[in-house]
Parts: structure tokens; sequence; C-alpha cells
């Protein structure tokens, strides 16, 4: 619900309908797969170092996303899922609704968010100066985003210590998961 509410919580919309960007709430209702293509820029650069006239549209394969339902809820049949999904959305939207109403915001025009293009930079971007704290965390939940920090900052401290130890020429360096080993002076 989070991620599904997020166009309301920004105060763009009042409904999901009006919303003209992707949300993938619909699929999840209807339990129909999305269907994707995907362009394997990978396979089209090796065609390419062999034969120059590749054509790239026969590269582009398609997949379908299957979105499961929520873990509790897979005996459910799909309307009595579809009908739990939405009264849960109503309520949700409804207290985000009440709440922006109270603080007297003022909707914008259906028509202005259909004309907004998707490139266009923010009016009013979240920003932070040189000396902010690192890296920004975007949450209400200050103990959730005290986790994140603490595990960011100590992943960090231990991959500069795997760093300097590598690049001083300890190449059984651990290094912590998800990080990469640097480039050393050798290479």
């Amino acid at each position: 619900m989070y991620t599904i509410l997020q166009p309301i919580k920004a105060g763009l919309c009042k409904n999901l309908s009006d919303y003209p960007g992707f949300n993938s709430f619909q699929y999840m209702l209807s339990g129909k797969p999305l269907e994707v293509e995907w362009f394997n820029g990978e396979a089209y650069t090796k065609a390419r170092r062999r034969k120059k006239d590749v054509d790239p549209t026969q590269f582009i394969e398609k997949y379908d996303i299957n979105f499961a339902k929520l873990p509790g809820y897979e005996h459910l049949s799909q309307s009595e899922y579809r009908q739990l999904l939405m009264a849960e959305y109503e309520e949700r939207r409804k207290k985000i609704i009440e709440a922006f109403d109270k603080a007297g915001h003022k909707w914008p025009p259906v028509a202005s968010l259909r004309t907004t293009r998707p490139t266009e930079f923010a009016k009013n971007p979240k920003k932070s100066t040189r000396e902010s704290k690192r890296p920004l965390v975007l949450s209400l939940c200050m103990e959730r985003k005290q986790e994140f920090l603490d595990y960011y900052f100590s992943k960090l401290v231990a991959f500069k210590k795997a760093s300097y130890a590598y690049l001083n020429g300890d190449r059984h360096a651990e290094f912590p998961e998800g990080t990469c080993i640097p480039p050393g002076p050798w290479c």
C-alpha cells in the first residue's frame, strides 16, 4: 500500500485512476500478468562485434511479470482478494485525502497531470547541502531510518578497511557482501 498510494500521498491526485503514471495495483487486482519488453544490450553488443548491421529488434525479449498474492492471502479467490485490497485501498486513501483537506491542500487538476512530461524536473525537489548527512533516507519511521543508516555505515567502514588492505597488497582481504574489489595498482 505504501508504494501503491504514493501519487496520492504526494498530493498529486485523489484517486489512482487520475494518475497517468504506471502503478501495479491494477495488475494485483486483476491477477493478470504485466507483459514487458526488455532489450538485451549485452547480446546485441556481442552480435555487433561479429556483424555490424545486426537488427536491434532481434534482441528484444518479452517477459510476463506476475504479481503474486500477499503472503497469507493465497487461499482467497481472485475476486475475494480484489475486494480485500480495494477495501484497504479505500480506507487508506480516504485518510490521506482527509489529512490533506484539513491542511488546506489544493489538488492539481487531472489535466495538468496528463500534460506533464516524464522528463520534466521537479518544481520543488528535496535538496541537501554538501554538509548534509549522507545518504538521504526518506522515511517517517525514525527506527527504520536509524537501522538503515547503521547498516549502511557499517558496510562502508568494512569496505574502506578491506579496500585499504587490498590496495596495500593483501589480495585476500575480505570485502563485505554486495561490494566490489577496487582496481589495484597492478591492474
